[in-house]
């Protein structure tokens, strides 16, 4: 994307970003002065812009590059941070019952 916009004085916008096959279908739609003026929102934040003067160039990036995760790999993930999550909780039930285990163990000898 490139053009620019109005701040306080001209801002000059030159964004490269990466997006999936659904949004670069959304930039070419009926609905591409939005797609822009939100896209330019998001990195260019009070910037005043005419989406007719954003120039967009499409181009298809290398996807070999990027590393895919398995279902796998992030299902392991969640059930490490949830036991994490869980493990202030497992102290305290410990202490908690601690001092009737002792008392059991006091009360057997």
């Amino acid at each position: 994307m490139h053009g620019v916009g109005q701040l306080n004085g001209p801002v000059n916008i030159d964004k490269t970003i990466e997006v999936d096959q659904s949004m670069v279908g959304k930039f070419s739609s009926n609905k591409r002065d939005e797609v822009i003026l939100s896209v330019i929102n998001t990195h260019y934040p009070s910037v005043k812009v005419n989406p007719k003067q954003i120039g967009i160039t499409i181009t298809q990036g290398d996807s070999r590059n990027y590393k895919t995760k398995s279902k796998n790999e992030i299902s392991n993930r969640k059930s490490e941070s949830s036991s994490f999550l869980f493990l202030p909780f497992k102290i305290i039930w410990f202490l908690i019952k601690l001092p009737f285990k002792i008392l059991d163990w006091v009360g057997k000898v």
